[in-house]
């Protein structure tokens, strides 16, 4: 019996230890929890105490986010109002110039003025040989002087046939050479009957740069140390020296004074060269505008005739030296932009640069120093006004006459120009317009001869 109670004694102590070593491990884990509880319980509270802070300066600094992002809208906003102000601007501009030019074009370059160009062809070729016995009688007087006044002897004419020939050659040889290599490189616009008149088009102002050129160089070289060749064009001198010598020839050297009877009589020539063709020769059946391109000829030669005949090759010389610095770019600039491989940079430059030449020297230098020292003539001229006033009067008109028909022309440069800085595609409007009536002519032509 004591055996069996010490054995339940024991379990009883085994049984209890073991409940207070469970409730020790019960506590510990509570006592464990509990710290985890209050260690997870400060975690949260430091994050919430995080996120408040960071809530507070949230609420602090809104204020100047929104200022910031509003100054930067504000500065966007008037900044795209700016660039719409200048687009409506340019659109503005780009349409009212395009107002303008549809006007231009309807009341001036649309319209057909070759009956007019007729009339005054008629008018100025009727006259011109009234002059013919005031250029003699002129001549005579200037013998009878003393000193004598020396004059031009005109057995230098056919210097000028010679010339005549030689650039009708050269314009051959051209067309035989180049021909072929025009046709391939045409723009592809170009077909039929249009693309043949086109690239006969391109030889001649292939031939005519190359004239214009080798002319400017001969004038500029051989008369950049005259009293007249003002600075602008690479001279010493200025204009206003231009009838210093009058009515006597340049004295200032004789070298200068043959370089100038030359000068004039190849001008002559090609300007002769230039009306054989348009009227007998090859440009007959391919020229529209023939008696317009007649009479600018034709008003050029008879310049050159009577400042031969009346001793003023001072100022025709300088005249055909100031048209020829712009010929050069134009008469280059159309035949380049009918290509089909052309560079858009280039053309910007031929543009600019021969608009630029053109309206200087035909706006600004021809009239201050031809048309407005022209005047003074009458005052050197009293000794034999006579005999020489109304050549003086022919002579004034046609170098006011040249200008109007150089306005004429500017406006077509003008247009072209302006075209094609908008909207960079070259039409040349001024030979194109007439493409439908030449085409119209060719064909009715053809069609005559086949019935």
């Amino acid at each position: 019996m004591k055996a069996h109670k010490e054995l339940e004694v024991q379990k009883f102590l085994v049984v209890n230890n073991d409940k207070q070593m469970n409730h020790i491990m019960i506590s510990s884990v509570v006592q464990d929890s509990q710290i985890g509880k209050i260690h997870i319980s400060q975690k949260n509270r430091n994050q919430i105490c995080n996120n408040e802070s960071h809530q507070a300066k949230q609420k602090d600094t809104p204020f100047q986010t929104e200022s910031l992002t509003g100054s930067k809208i504000n500065e966007q906003m008037q900044q795209i109002d700016i660039l719409r102000e200048q687009n409506n601007k340019s659109e503005e501009a780009q349409k009212y110039i395009f107002k303008i030019m549809k006007k231009v074009r309807q009341r001036v370059l649309v319209k057909d003025f070759e009956p007019s160009f007729k009339f005054a062809l008629a008018i100025i070729l009727g006259i011109f040989f009234l002059f013919i016995k005031p250029a003699y009688s002129f001549r005579q007087w200037s013998k009878e002087q003393q000193p004598k006044i020396e004059t031009v002897e005109l057995i230098y004419i056919f210097f000028s046939i010679f010339m005549i020939g030689l650039l009708s050659l050269t314009k051959q040889i051209l067309k035989q050479i180049l021909y072929q290599w025009v046709v391939r490189n045409l723009n592809n616009k170009y077909k039929g009957i249009l693309r043949n008149h086109r690239a006969n088009k391109i030889i001649l102002w292939i031939y005519e740069t190359i004239y214009y050129f080798h002319m400017t160089l001969f004038g500029l070289l051989a008369f950049n140390q005259t009293s007249w060749m003002p600075y602008e064009l690479g001279g010493k001198g200025c204009c206003n020296n231009l009838l210093n010598s009058f009515p006597n020839l340049n004295q200032e050297d004789p070298y200068i004074k043959n370089q100038m009877m030359y000068f004039n009589l190849i001008q002559l020539a090609f300007h002769v060269n230039a009306l054989i063709d348009l009227f007998v020769g090859a440009r007959k059946q391919d020229e529209y505008k023939k008696y317009e391109t007649g009479l600018n000829h034709f008003m050029f030669l008879a310049i050159i005739i009577y400042s031969i005949l009346f001793n003023l090759l001072n100022m025709s010389t300088f005249f055909f030296i100031l048209h020829n610095v712009s010929d050069i770019i134009v008469a280059g600039g159309r035949a380049y932009a009918d290509l089909e491989q052309k560079q858009k940079k280039i053309i910007y430059l031929l543009i600019t640069f021969g608009v630029s030449i053109w309206i200087f020297t035909r706006f600004f230098v021809v009239p201050k120093c031809i048309i407005f020292q022209f005047f003074t003539i009458i005052n050197l001229a009293q000794n034999f006004w006579s005999i020489f006033k109304y050549a003086y009067i022919y002579l004034l008109i046609l170098f006011i006459f040249t200008l109007f028909m150089e306005i004429y022309w500017t406006l077509f440069l003008v247009q072209v120009s302006v075209s094609y800085f908008l909207n960079p595609t070259y039409k040349n409007i001024y030979d194109n317009r007439d493409f439908k009536k030449l085409y119209q002519c060719i064909k009715n032509r053809n069609s005559l001869r086949f019935n």
